[in-house]
């Protein structure tokens, strides 16, 4: 007997998502005419007797017959035009001849078929049209079994471009996959990539000098790599631009990588999670979970024409946002060794990010090489980094540097020069696990702004400060809050302001070597409004420069020795600060409130309050120092015990210093002068 292959006998109707037409609607015409205006005769059955009514229904996307499926007989060419339940138009076509053993519904030519899309002033395009519209990776054999190398077919549809749709699966992706312009990927949700981004063209999902272009979606991308590119910038899941370019690369511009994307790297060798190198601008990163063995897991870097050496002309990754990601430590991965990382780059927003990495959380390696820019933007045009709403814990901590000092070859620049900008607004700081190195360290910047921290720390065993700024311009930190067993260091800035901030240890340290605050070669330094407590001392300055120091409405509280001890001071204001439960060491009793070296050559103590301290002296200065005024303030307590007489000043020998007798309240047994 002969084999038969077995078929459906009744024609079916899809609808436009191409899942059976359910309860739909079938209209047949006069060919060339709207058949619903000019319907013609419709049989169920082949010798033209048993009539079927317009417009025919149906069910499971099959024609139906008072509920069971059917053919559908014409005599004639003719028009037709298939709506679903809703009235949506799935197709039209106004001229059919087919037949399908003499049945009208056949095979359409996709083409032929007019899709006629709902609402007012829509065009009209074929069924052909609109399907290729978007193109998936499986149009071009994509498996997606997580076992056939998907590569190829990945690389056909980028090369179509446009709308290319990932279906649920899992892809194995080796080297690279390169996109071009005016394409976006969109990828199914719980779709996997297994990734080896190993050798030279280990870039992953690579769009290079690509602009409009990116991917999206709810997925993850298992990664790894067995070997690394030659410099550095070829190993990436997913990489804009084009670090690598030996000529002068295009721009990469309005790309996006964004959605829920996790990526987890493993392996020997460090995979970059996100890479965007050089003339890449106005991207955004949003939603990105990283983890694993990565040295930078979001990073952007310039480039040059003569890569990797130095350049005679820079690119710079412009107009970067970075939101709602996570990089850290996922169980069976190994940490992360920097997090956000920013080098040369400019005008970059990280919003709502965590990181807990071993090296660094947020590098801001910001500034220029100082050599001509290729791009157009000009050096003044602004460095601009805001950190907005971050999280970071762990042993990495917040590096915004613009100072190189040639290490490795490298060209020195300062970025003070440039106009490097930093603003950091809303920041929470669990630093227990960060034990070397500086929490926060800031180099070379023009302004630098810290606003709303909360930096935490109950760990004792940390060896620097938590706040470091040197060699900038202005930094200023406001309504902020450090608890901290270290301490913030001042150094080399021109011009420092610290306002509404609390300072403070996690317990008091009264008899600890142990500051609040640390000044060194500061031009100016303005300190307001702050709570600073619970140190041996409250604010020190050692270095031999001229200075200028302004203290106005702080509390002191808790501090063990002296609130204020400075070597060197040309202009001190320290005016309407209360001083309450202050000298509360135990090691000594012949300690100062205000200790002042030879070198304190002007100064101004008005309108403070001092109750409840165990001072012996409140101001004491040797007799080279001059020029002061002590006037207004209210004297209320000493340690009468620690030695007779207990004095507000101490050196009368001082020159030109001013104590107003009967504008400072004394309280009872204090001496106001002792020689």
């Amino acid at each position: 007997m002969t084999a038969l292959s077995v078929s459906s006998p009744f024609p079916i109707f899809t609808d436009i998502d191409g899942q059976p037409l359910e309860a739909g609607y079938v209209w047949l015409g006069t060919v060339n005419l709207d058949p619903q205006v000019n319907p013609i005769n419709v049989y169920w059955d082949a010798a033209l007797t048993i009539a079927a009514v317009q417009p025919i229904r149906t069910l499971g996307g099959y024609p139906a017959n008072n509920g069971t499926p059917a053919r559908v007989y014409v005599d004639s060419d003719y028009s037709i035009r298939v709506m679903n339940k809703n009235g949506g138009v799935v197709y039209s076509a106004p001229a059919a001849t087919e037949r399908y053993s003499d049945v009208v519904i056949g095979d359409i030519n996709a083409s032929d078929v007019i899709y006629d899309p709902a609402g007012i002033g829509a065009v009209p395009t074929t069924v052909q049209g609109k399907l290729r519209e978007t193109v998936s990776v499986k149009d071009f054999g994509a498996v997606g079994d997580g076992v056939a190398n998907d590569t190829a077919s990945f690389q056909l549809a980028a090369d179509a471009g446009g709308q290319i749709v990932v279906p649920s699966g899992t892809y194995k992706i080796v080297g690279e996959v390169i996109f071009g312009s005016n394409t976006t990927v969109e990828v199914a949700n719980g779709t996997i990539f297994e990734m080896d981004c190993s050798g030279e063209n280990g870039r992953g999902f690579y769009f290079e000098e690509a602009i409009n272009s990116g991917i999206r979606g709810d997925f993850v991308i298992n990664a790894s790599a067995t070997s690394l590119g030659t410099d550095g910038s070829k190993n990436s899941c997913i990489e804009f631009g084009n670090a690598s370019n030996a000529a002068s690369p295009s721009i990469t511009q309005f790309c996006f990588a964004t959605g829920s994307i996790e990526i987890n790297i493993s392996g020997a060798q460090n995979v970059k999670a996100i890479y965007m190198s050089g003339y890449v601008e106005d991207t955004v990163i949003e939603g990105v979970v990283a983890t694993g063995t990565t040295n930078f897991a979001i990073t952007a870097h310039w480039s040059s024409n003569l890569f990797p050496a130095l350049p005679t002309q820079t690119w710079h990754a412009h107009n970067i946002t970075i939101r709602n990601c996570k990089i850290y430590q996922k169980s069976g991965f190994s940490k992360p060794l920097r997090g956000f990382t920013f080098s040369a780059s400019g005008r970059v927003v990280v919003d709502n990010c965590y990181a807990d990495c071993t090296t660094l959380n947020y590098n801001l390696f910001v500034g220029d090489y100082g050599y001509t820019y290729a791009q157009n933007i000009s050096q003044d045009e602004g460095f601009d980094f805001t950190v907005a709403d971050c999280f970071m814990t762990g042993e990495g901590g917040f590096s915004a540097d613009c100072i190189s000092s040639g290490v490795n070859g490298s060209p020195v620049w300062n970025g003070f020069d440039y106009q490097a900008s930093v603003l950091v607004d809303g920041f929470e700081v669990d630093a227990n696990d960060h034990s070397t190195g500086l929490v926060f360290g800031i180099t070379g910047l023009n302004t630098g702004v810290f606003k709303n921290i909360n930096l935490y720390s109950e760990n004792v065993t940390h060896t620097r400060e938590f706040f470091y700024p040197q060699l900038c311009h202005t930094i200023q930190v406001i309504n902020s809050t450090f608890k901290h067993y270290k301490f913030m260091r001042l150094r080399t800035t021109e011009y420092v302001l610290i306002d509404g901030c609390q300072i403070s240890k996690p317990a008091p340290t009264p008899d600890a070597t142990s500051y609040a605050i640390t000044i060194d070669t500061v031009d100016f330094a303005n300190i307001t409004n702050c709570t600073i407590k619970d140190a041996r001392i409250g604010i020190s300055s050692s270095d031999n420069t001229d200075k200028s120091i302004r203290l106005v409405g702080n509390t002191f509280e808790q501090i063990g020795a002296s609130c204020l001890e400075l070597d060197y001071c040309s202009q001190l204001i320290v005016s309407n600060n209360t001083f309450k439960n202050v000298g509360t060491t135990t090691t000594s009793t012949n300690i100062s409130a205000f200790l002042f070296g030879a070198d304190v050559t002007g100064f101004s103590i008005t309108g403070n309050l001092f109750s409840t301290n165990s001072y012996r002296y409140l101001v004491n200065l040797p007799a080279t120092a001059a020029n002061g005024v002590i006037t207004g303030n209210a004297f209320l307590s000493l340690n009468l015990a620690a030695g007779s007489p207990a004095a507000v000043f101490k050196n009368a020998s001082a020159t030109n210093i001013l104590i107003d007798a009967n504008n400072n309240v004394v309280g009872s047994g204090i001496t106001l002068v002792f020689p």
